[in-house]
C-alpha cells in the first residue's frame, strides 16, 4: 500500500469528535441544514423525479429513504436520488481554490448510511467533516492535470462520500485504505458535462458519485482490496498531475476543511454569485428596461465561459442557465433578485430576459483574476437609454463570503428553500433537531420530518 493511501487511512480511521473545536461542529451543521434544504427545493424538479424513479423499494435489509417521498431503498440508491437533489438547483456550497468542487455532494451519501445504521448525531457529524476533509484533500493539494481535463466535482463527491460513509460503516485503517483506492482508481470522469448545451447529467453526476464512493465503502466493510499503489504507483495517479500533496489535513491546529467551504445566496455557479449581487444593485438605481448597456468585468474562468460556450448567452435548459452569467446578471437585473423559481419558471426563455442580455458586454480583468482566489472583484459600467453612466464595483475576501453566513441567515435559506414543501411544524422540528445534531440519539428522527 503507498504511503499516501497509508495516511488517508489512518487519518480517517482516527478522525474522531473529540478532535473538533466548536468551529468546526458550527460548520458542520451549517453544511448539513443548507444541504438538506437543497435536496429538499428540488424535489419537483425533473431530473430528480427520473433519479428517484430508478430506485427499487427495498423492505428488508440495509435500508435508507428518500427524502421527500420517504420511499426506502438501498443506501446507495438513496444516496444517488439524495445527492442529485442536492445539486440540481447548484444552490449547496462551494469551493474553489485551484479547482472548484461541492463536497457537500457527499452530505446526503453520508446521512443515508447513517440512516441505515440508526447513527448518532455525533457519529454523523464526524462522518461529515471527514467527507470535506478527503473531498477538498485534492481540489487544495493536486497539480494541473497533465494531458487532459478531468472533473474536479465529480472526483471530490465520490472520494468525500466514500470516506464519509466508511466512517458510519466504522472501517479500519486497511478498509479505508482500500476504500480510498477503490474510490479514485474507478471514478476518474470526464469533464465533458460542462460543455456544450448542458444536460440533466451536469446535475446527476452527485448522485452518481455519491453512490460509487458509497459502494467503494461497502465494498472495503466487506473485505474487497483495491489497488495498492493506486496514487503513487505506475500509472497511478501521480502520474497524471504536476503535484499532490496530502498534509497538512485537518487537527492539531489546522483548520478542517469544513470550514473552508462557503455556501451560496443565489442557485448559480459559484463565479456568478458576486456579478449577481452587483446586479441586484444596479437594479435598485435603475430598471432593466431603461438600461442601454453594461460592460461587465470579471475573472477568467467565467469570462471565457461565454466565449467557449455560445450557449450561455441563450440558454435552453436549466442546466445551461445555472452557469450562465449571462442568463444569471440579466435576470438580476430584471427581477432583482435570483432564486430557485427564476430557474423552475424557465425565466431563461422569457423576451425581457433574452432582450437584457443583448445588453451585456463581459470580459476578464487580468488584475481580478490575479487577486483570486483571496479576492471576488466584479466591476459593472452602465449605460442608461438617457446617456447616464455610473460603475459599480464589489469587492469581497473568502473570510468576508464565509461571514456572511450568521446561524440566522443559514436558518433562512432553509425555510426559503423548504416553505412551499413541508409544513411549519415539519421546518421547526426538523431545524431544533439539526441545530442539536451533536444530542441527537438517532439521525433517522430528522429523516422522519422531510416528508413532503
Amino acid at each position: 500500500m503507498d504511503k499516501r493511501l497509508k495516511r488517508i487511512g489512518g487519518y480517517s480511521a482516527s478522525l474522531s469528535y473529540e478532535d473538533f473545536p466548536a468551529s468546526t461542529i458550527r460548520s458542520v451543521k451549517h453544511k448539513f441544514i443548507d444541504t438538506l434544504g437543497c435536496v429538499l427545493c428540488a424535489y419537483l424538479w425533473e431530473p430528480c423525479k427520473r433519479a428517484r424513479s430508478v430506485c427499487f423499494p427495498m423492505e428488508s435489509g440495509l435500508t435508507a429513504r428518500v427524502l421527500g417521498s420517504l420511499f426506502r431503498t438501498t443506501p446507495e440508491m438513496a444516496a444517488f436520488a439524495n445527492s442529485t437533489m442536492g445539486r440540481a438547483a447548484d444552490f449547496n456550497d462551494s469551493y474553489r481554490i485551484k479547482r472548484a468542487t461541492h463536497t457537500s455532494d457527499a452530505i446526503p451519501a453520508v446521512l443515508a448510511m447513517a440512516e441505515a445504521l440508526h447513527a448518532d448525531g455525533k457519529r454523523l457529524i464526524t462522518s461529515i467533516a471527514l467527507a470535506y476533509e478527503m473531498g477538498l484533500l485534492f481540489t487544495e493539494k493536486m497539480g494541473t492535470m497533465k494531458d487532459w481535463n478531468p472533473d474536479p466535482c465529480a472526483f471530490a463527491a465520490t472520494f468525500g462520500s466514500a470516506m464519509g460513509v466508511g466512517k458510519i460503516l466504522g472501517l479500519n485503517q486497511e478498509q479505508f485504505s482500500n476504500a480510498a483506492s477503490m474510490a479514485l482508481v474507478a471514478n476518474v470522469n470526464l469533464g465533458s458535462r460542462l460543455t456544450g448545451e448542458h444536460s440533466m447529467y451536469k446535475e446527476i453526476y452527485a448522485g452518481v458519485s455519491a453512490r460509487q464512493g458509497t459502494f467503494a465503502a461497502l465494498m472495503a466493510r466487506a473485505g474487497i482490496t483495491g489497488p495498492s499503489e493506486t496514487i503513487e504507483g505506475e500509472n497511478g495517479l501521480s502520474t497524471m498531475v504536476d503535484s499532490i500533496e496530502i498534509e497538512p489535513l485537518g487537527g492539531k491546529g489546522v483548520q478542517f476543511a469544513v470550514e473552508r467551504a462557503i455556501m451560496k445566496p443565489y442557485p448559480a455557479r459559484d463565479a456568478l454569485q458576486l456579478p449577481i449581487k452587483v446586479a441586484i444593485e444596479v437594479r435598485k438605481r435603475v430598471p432593466a428596461e431603461k438600461i442601454k448597456s453594461v460592460h461587465i468585468w470579471t475573472t477568467r474562468a467565467p469570462a471565457n465561459v461565454t466565449k467557449a460556450v455560445p450557449e450561455v448567452w441563450a440558454p435552453k435548459t436549466k442546466e445551461t442557465a445555472d452557469h450562465s452569467m449571462p442568463f444569471s446578471v440579466a435576470a438580476a437585473l430584471v427581477d432583482g433578485d435570483v432564486n430557485v423559481d427564476t430557474l423552475s419558471r424557465e425565466r431563461f426563455l422569457d423576451k425581457d430576459v433574452l432582450d437584457t442580455i443583448a445588453k451585456l458586454k463581459i470580459e476578464e480583468d487580468p488584475e481580478f483574476t490575479k487577486q483570486s482566489p483571496g479576492k471576488f472583484n466584479s466591476r459593472f459600467k452602465v449605460e442608461t437609454v438617457s446617456g447616464e453612466t455610473f460603475t459599480i464595483h464589489q469587492v469581497f475576501t473568502l473570510d468576508e463570503l464565509r461571514a456572511e453566513w450568521t446561524d440566522e441567515a443559514v436558518e433562512a435559506k432553509f425555510r426559503r428553500n423548504v416553505r412551499d414543501l413541508l409544513a411549519p411544524h415539519q421546518i421547526q422540528a426538523s431545524l431544533d433537531l439539526m441545530w442539536h445534531l451533536d444530542e441527537v440519539k438517532d439521525v433517522t428522527q430528522i429523516v422522519d420530518q422531510l416528508h413532503i
